[in-house]
């Protein structure tokens, strides 16, 4: 994640600096196959990520091929429930992380969902893409225009799968 630097303050905003890659360069990250279970790493299970934990494992429970793989949270007690939520509807044991960036380093994820707290938003998404992971981030997107033009950049060097998720337009419920 070399090159990627917040700086300035609530006032002025951070400002986001984005190495370049190649864009001639291979594409990371592995690609899923059709006969394949779509591996999902959750960063963030709080509220918003405990409603997508539970989401995902009723598909995986009506055997659509997804699983969730590992969660992430810097609280114990977020990762313990939702640690639980999996392996009561699956009977699966998942990985369960504080650092975001051991989740992201995992072969066996294809995709994340981000529902972290709305300022990393951001950093998160673009560290995700690199790792070559597809992401399904949480509204906001993010905070500031900046970042969000950050993350368009790195959709288009990566050439990973990215949607900004709000229940309107992502849930079948609504169609």
């Amino acid at each position: 994640m070399a090159g990627l630097g917040l700086g300035g303050g609530c006032a002025t905003g951070p400002r986001i600096s984005v190495a370049k890659t190649d864009p001639h360069a291979p594409k990371t990250g592995a690609l899923v196959r059709e006969d394949e279970v779509i591996g999902i790493g959750m960063i963030g299970v709080g509220g918003m990520g405990m409603s997508h934990v539970g989401e995902l494992v009723d598909k995986e429970k009506r055997g659509e091929a997804v699983a969730i793989r590992a969660v992430c949270d810097v609280y114990e007690w977020r990762k313990k429930q939702a640690v639980a939520r999996v392996q009561e509807t699956t009977g699966r044991a998942v990985e369960a992380y504080t650092d975001y960036l051991k989740l992201l380093e995992r072969d066996d994820i294809h995709a994340v969902v981000i529902a972290t707290p709305d300022h990393w938003h951001a950093l998160n998404s673009i560290h995700a893409l690199e790792a070559g992971k597809d992401v399904y981030c949480q509204k906001p997107m993010t905070l500031y225009a900046e970042e969000a033009l950050a993350v368009r950049d790195k959709v288009s060097e990566t050439g990973r799968i990215f949607q900004c998720g709000a229940q309107g337009s992502s849930d079948d419920f609504y169609w």
